[in-house]
Parts: structure tokens; C-alpha cells; sequence
């Protein structure tokens, strides 16, 4: 830019967004916008939403979790900020620099979930994490869904009064230690009884 005025020629910086990533051991870290507290700082009622998958199709040899979060304004839908952990590969580096870009142009959480994003399972799933972190913040905003602190998870399932069950779609034998330890409490239907689903969760608390 100050090479350009130098020149005589026209130049307009829009500023940053303020993306980085670093690598620590075997782990990548990635950011991009405000965090949920620096959002709340700055006056934002901003929510924060957390999505766990693969960085490619669940079925490529390979394949590695990606944890991405998504910092988002309640009253206007529009996404503010991105924070994620991975292997170190270029696959955190993809989605902070696809959301990186975005950033300027003020998208919403259905920008995020409508992203089109290259799909090849050896680099991707079908339906991107990405996209997937951008609809689970819609379900989120309209109230779709009510979420679960790891604390309140913890207390329901220690609880013997509470009325909360824990559905595990895991393989039967992945389930079994939970479903011995927590009778009637840990129910498992595995994902692959269920027509059409593809992936597997822990657990999901049903109250």
C-alpha cells in the first residue's frame, strides 16, 4: 500500500481480520476475529458454538478430528469470529482461511452453512465441518437445540433423580463400558441402524 502512494497510484486498505495459525508439536491451532470474551468486551451479545468432525470423509484411512468454533452475534446471524485445533496439516490452514475471507464481507451462519467448499473424501466430507459449524449455529440461534455445559452433562449423568438420558450412536462394543456402568441412563443405538446417518457421536444428552 505505502509503496503504491508512493508510486502516485491508488490504493484502499480495508484493514484485518486478524487471522493466524501456529503449530505446536503434532497440533495445529487456528484463529481468526474475536474471541466469545472479546466480542462480549466490545458490547456484542455474542454466542459461541462448537462443532467436532473429520477433516476428510469418516471412511478415508487417515482421517483426523477437527474441533472448530464459531463466535457469532445473536441479533444479526452474523458470524464474527473462528477458533479451531487439528493436526498439523493443511486442513485447520483450509477453514480459517476460507472463514478469513468471508469475514469482510459480514456473512451470516447461513453464508457458513451455504459455503461452497471443493469436496474429495481425501480432503474433505461431503458436507464440509465447516458447513456443519454454520448450521449448528442457526440451530442454535433458533432455538433448535439446547446445549449442554461438559459441567451440567456430568451433573445429569451423576445425578440418579435426573431424568436425562444419554444416546450413544457408537458400535455396541465401543458403548458397552457406558451402558454397564450407567443402566438405564446410557442407551446405544448405533449410527449404523439408523437409515441414511453416516457418522457417530459419544453421547448426546436427551432431557
Amino acid at each position: 500500500m505505502i509503496a503504491d502512494h508512493i508510486a502516485g497510484r491508488p490504493a484502499r486498505f480495508d484493514g484485518v481480520v486478524g487471522s493466524f495459525i501456529v503449530k505446536i508439536f503434532d497440533t495445529a491451532l487456528a484463529s481468526v476475529g474475536p474471541t466469545q470474551e472479546q466480542a462480549i468486551a466490545a458490547g456484542i451479545d455474542a454466542e459461541r458454538v462448537l462443532v467436532v468432525g473429520y477433516d476428510r470423509a469418516h471412511f478415508m484411512p487417515g482421517k483426523a478430528i477437527l474441533v472448530l468454533q464459531l463466535i457469532v452475534d445473536r441479533a444479526t446471524r452474523r458470524v464474527l469470529g473462528f477458533q479451531g485445533a487439528g493436526p498439523a496439516n493443511d486442513a485447520l490452514l483450509a477453514r480459517v482461511d476460507a472463514v478469513a475471507a468471508l469475514l469482510r464481507h459480514r456473512p451470516t451462519v447461513e453464508d457458513l452453512g451455504q459455503l461452497e467448499l471443493a469436496y474429495s473424501p481425501p480432503f474433505s466430507s461431503a458436507m464440509d465441518t465447516l458447513n456443519a459449524l454454520g448450521n449448528t449455529a442457526g440451530n442454535l440461534l433458533d432455538g433448535l437445540y439446547r446445549r449442554m455445559t461438559v459441567g451440567e452433562a456430568l451433573a445429569a449423568l451423576r445425578d440418579p433423580q435426573s431424568d436425562t438420558i444419554f444416546l450413544d450412536t457408537n458400535a455396541p462394543k465401543s458403548a458397552a463400558p457406558y451402558l454397564a456402568r450407567y443402566p438405564g441412563r446410557w442407551v446405544n443405538i448405533p449410527t449404523k441402524s439408523s437409515r441414511g446417518a453416516s457418522t457417530s457421536c459419544r453421547a448426546v444428552a436427551l432431557s
